[in-house]
């Protein structure tokens, strides 16, 4: 039993942050992140076992209402199985929120959170340029294959508050100096990628951090159309080649290219939604909406490459309401703890903040419902709001 509490008071001191090191780890395959991610759930099962802490109520009923819609999606799905096998990795990436939510009650801070999400970011961030000459130098180069962006808009907030938590050591100027480049890494990597979702999440990120740690409203406008202006000029020819030749054809026809199609699968669905309404066709079933015959060589419409699209389509009605309470709740708390933090935390829980609305801004144009930007990294800064607010929900 000693040896239990051991290990559970481990978990609570330092091992409900492992999250925070997938950026890295995963960059050496899919295997040595799910060794890591296996690890951490086992061991966040076996303290919650073992400590049975008081969770509070609002938020875990709302998490637990997500995985019952979404598990109810397996009635009459084409796929039962595939629904089971999609809804263990969601319950499995998702239950960072619980664990996060336990180490928080338990007296673990969100500055340290914050701090960890900032050290293993620049180690990622460091590790894909490392890796960077190497992609490039392949015959078969693709950057939507071949470099990975999903990520940076996450921690793109947390290194520049970590940049601000320099300006004690190292002087004011120092510390805008080491946040501005570490912010022009990010960017330049983001449009080497040529990610859009990516790019709209990193322009989110930046602009909620700064207006709500560093209260620069206008600052922060300035600071989101100058980097809009510098992803346009550099990566015009990448991010826009047909626009010129579709500018004539109006507004849909723009947006549908620019999304990669997007507008028109998201139009396709709307006109052949769901026969069962409230449960979808299942989570992680194919959608079989057909080919997009005008794209060369055809494109079967497997995804809709909208967390929510997706949401409503595979679970219902029942999953998309879920989904939406849990994660607007869950900013609503973000957003009042930020009100009430002092100045020292204001930064970390601002960075939380909007590295969510970072995620959820990617969520719209690529990420999927289990990819890990959304399911791990979102719901992981989610439970920050619950426990730092003063006026704390009650407890279960």
């Amino acid at each position: 039993m000693a040896a239990g509490t051991r290990v559970s008071e481990a978990f609570l001191r330092w091992g409900w942050l492992l999250p925070l090191t997938l950026p890295v780890v995963q960059l050496a395959g899919r295997a040595p992140a799910n060794v890591v991610g296996g690890v951490y759930v086992l061991w966040g099962l076996w303290t919650l076992a073992v400590v049975r802490p008081r969770l509070p109520r609002a938020p875990v009923l709302l998490y637990l209402a997500v995985l019952a819609a979404f598990a109810a999606s397996a009635a009459g799905a084409e796929d039962p199985l595939r629904v089971a096998r999609k809804l263990f990795k969601f319950a499995a990436h998702t239950s960072v929120f619980p664990f996060t939510l336990m180490a928080l009650a338990a007296g673990a801070s969100v500055r340290r959170l914050g701090r960890t999400a900032a050290a293993w970011g620049l180690a990622s961030l460091a590790a894909l340029y490392v890796l960077l000459p190497f992609a490039l130098a392949r015959p078969d180069y693709d950057p939507t294959h071949h470099l990975q962006e999903d990520e940076l808009p996450f921690v793109a907030p947390f290194l520049l508050a970590g940049a601000l938590a320099l300006r004690t050591r190292m002087g004011a100027r120092r510390a805008a100096a080491a946040g501005l480049s570490v912010l022009v890494l990010v960017a330049a990597y983001v449009m080497l990628s040529e990610g859009r979702a990516a790019l709209a999440g990193l322009v989110v990120g930046v602009g909620v951090w700064t207006m709500a740690a560093l209260r620069w409203r206008s600052r922060a406008l300035l600071a989101g159309l100058a980097l809009i202006a510098v992803a346009a000029a550099v990566g015009g020819p990448r991010f826009y080649r047909h626009a010129d030749q579709i500018a004539a054809q109006g507004w849909f026809a723009v947006l549908d290219q620019l999304s990669s199609r997007r507008m028109t699968i998201w139009q396709r669905a709307i006109e052949q939604p769901p026969a069962r309404a409230l449960t979808g066709v299942g989570l992680g079933n194919p959608k079989r909406l057909g080919t997009l015959d005008d794209v060369a060589d055809g494109w079967r419409i497997e995804a809709l490459h909208n967390v929510f699209m997706d949401a409503w389509y595979e679970t219902g009605l029942l999953g998309l309401a879920a989904l939406a309470a849990f994660v607007l709740a869950g900013l609503v708390r973000l957003g009042l703890a930020l009100r009430e933090a002092d100045p020292g935390l204001r930064p970390w829980l601002g960075a939380c903040l909007a590295g969510a609305l970072a995620v959820l801004t990617a969520a719209q144009l690529g990420i999927s419902i289990t990819s890990r930007p959304f399911s791990v990294y979102l719901f992981l800064v989610l439970a920050a709001g619950w426990v730092s607010s003063r006026a704390g929900p009650r407890t279960a």
